[in-house]
């Protein structure tokens, strides 16, 4: 799963490409930070078959599936807010019941 700053990430990269240390300036990190998070969504967009990012020039998406990905990025954030809303709801819900009342539930409820 992405973080809240890797999906951040991400979406820029969907609306145009970024040198790494203007990507840090944005996202107000380091530019190491952005090498590793950059590394990490790569690796994302590869196992899920949705392109790649080519650092080549400068930090670019080449996508095999634009609006599948846009998609899955909306699903990532409603996810990171399901957790939360986990969290700060339900008084008798520990940390081992989170993953299993949050995951198995479908991304439309």
């Amino acid at each position: 799963m992405l973080t809240n700053r890797q999906i951040k990430i991400l979406q820029h990269l969907l609306i145009h490409s970024f040198y790494g240390t203007e990507l840090a300036k944005v996202m107000k990190t380091s530019r190491r930070t952005i090498i590793r998070d950059i590394s990490t969504i790569d690796d994302w967009l590869r196992e899920n078959n949705y392109g790649y990012i080519d650092s080549s020039k400068k930090y670019l998406i080449v996508t095999k599936r634009d609006k599948a990905l846009k998609i899955e990025i909306q699903k990532l954030k409603v996810q990171k807010y399901r957790i939360l809303y986990q969290l700060l709801s339900c008084k008798n819900i520990g940390c081992k019941l989170i993953p299993e009342t949050t995951f198995k539930r479908g991304y439309n409820e």
